[in-house]
């Protein structure tokens, strides 16, 4: 697998902030998005499948993965990896290579204080499907550009460790998307994230 950007390196940089106790990702947390993921891919997508069949395409034991886990594409195996954003707005396509007709997962736990109803808004480029504790609750097939809360899920969070698993897939061009939390007036959620 190859990362463009230098994913690995980012990593190193990040794990020794974080052991002097700086956060990166302190603005956008606040804000409710969240920041933290473990990505697998890129998965090739199937050349002329459409969105829905691109979506459908199980490249990985959706919903329930297994971090430990790797996963055979051509010659390579690719195995998850750490990520921690310092912005809302995670950019596929500055940290995969190949970057067109591809498709990656995203996986983050996030700890809540109590149980609630919540809004889980995402913005992608192009399409995603999103789980919630193991249970589908949205997607978008098709083609677009990406913009912070494009599709709003009604979301039931539950006190403690809850599991968020979103696939993206892409065609060509720029490759981008986001997850915030919120409660139901829409004020952010800062859950703490692993």
């Amino acid at each position: 697998m190859t990362i463009a950007g230098g994913l690995d390196a980012r990593n190193q940089v990040v794990a020794s902030l974080e052991n002097l106790g700086i956060e990166i990702d302190t603005v956008p947390a606040k804000a409710g998005f969240i920041t933290r993921w473990h990505f697998a891919g890129p998965f090739p997508r199937v050349s002329g499948a459409s969105w829905e069949d691109s979506l459908d395409k199980v490249s990985v034991n959706e919903p329930n993965v297994d971090l430990d886990e790797s996963y055979a594409v051509g010659d390579k195996a690719l195995k998850w990896v750490r990520y921690v954003g310092n912005q809302g707005t995670v950019d596929l396509q500055k940290l995969f290579d190949p970057n067109t007709s591809v498709s990656v997962y995203a996986y983050a736990t996030v700890v809540l204080s109590e149980d609630e109803e919540l809004l889980l808004k995402i913005g992608s480029d192009d399409s995603y499907k999103c789980w919630f504790n193991g249970q589908a609750v949205g997607e978008y097939a098709g083609n677009r550009a990406w913009a912070a809360d494009q599709d709003t899920l009604e979301i039931k969070g539950k006190k403690g460790v809850n599991i968020v698993l979103l696939k993206t897939t892409q065609g060509t061009g720029k490759w981008a998307f986001s997850a915030k939390l919120t409660d139901a007036s829409n004020a952010p959620i800062k859950p703490w994230m692993k």
